[in-house]
C-alpha cells in the first residue's frame, strides 16, 4: 500500500488515533474495555466487577479475531502481490527488534503497566468527558514513542493474540 515503509512515528499516531476513535465510540457503552490487561486493572483496584471479567475478555479477544478478519479481508488485494509471509504476519501481530524473551516480555510488561496506571490517572483527573479519548490516544502514542521500538508494542494481550489467531 502507499504507507508501506511510512515509519515508525505514522503508526504509532495511527495506532493512537485508532485507539481514541475506538474509546469515542464504545466509551459510552462498555466504558471502552479494549484490552484485558486495563479490564484486570480496573477489576483489581475495585473500579470493575471480577464477575464480569471473563466475559469482558472473551468479548475483547473476539472482538480482535473479527478485526483481524476485516485487516485481512481490506488488505487481501496487496497480499495477492506478494509471498512475504512476514509483511503478512506483520500487520496482524507485532514483533521484536532482537528476538530475546526475557526482555521482551519486560517490555510488554512494563508498556502495558504503564498503559493502565495512566488510564487510571486519566480516570482520576477531572478532564473534561469529550477529551478523555484524545488524552489516551495521546497516552498510546507516547508510550510506542518511548517504548514500542523494541518489541512493537501490542500492550494488550488480546490485539496481539487475536489477530495471530486470524492470521492462521
Amino acid at each position: 500500500s502507499l504507507s508501506h515503509q511510512s515509519g515508525w512515528i505514522v503508526i504509532v499516531f495511527g495506532w493512537g488515533l485508532g485507539v481514541a476513535m475506538a474509546v469515542y465510540a464504545v466509551g459510552g457503552i462498555s466504558g471502552a474495555h479494549l484490552n484485558p490487561a486495563v479490564t484486570l486493572g480496573l477489576a483489581f483496584v475495585g473500579d470493575f466487577p471480577w464477575e464480569e471479567v471473563p466475559s469482558y475478555i472473551l468479548g475483547q479477544m473476539i472482538g480482535a479475531f473479527l478485526g483481524a478478519v476485516l485487516v485481512f479481508l481490506h488488505y487481501l488485494p496487496h497480499w495477492k502481490e506478494t509471498e512475504d509471509q512476514g509483511a503478512k504476519l506483520g500487520v496482524f501481530s507485532t514483533g521484536p527488534a532482537i528476538p530475546n524473551t526475557f526482555a521482551n516480555l519486560f517490555s510488554e510488561t512494563l508498556g502495558t503497566f504503564i498503559l493502565v496506571l495512566g488510564l487510571l490517572t486519566i480516570g482520576a483527573n477531572k478532564f473534561t468527558d469529550g477529551l478523555n479519548p484524545l488524552v489516551v490516544g495521546f497516552l498510546i502514542v507516547a508510550i510506542g514513542i518511548s517504548l514500542g521500538g523494541t518489541t512493537g508494542y501490542a500492550i494488550n494481550p488480546a490485539r496481539d493474540l487475536g489477530p495471530r489467531i486470524a492470521h492462521f
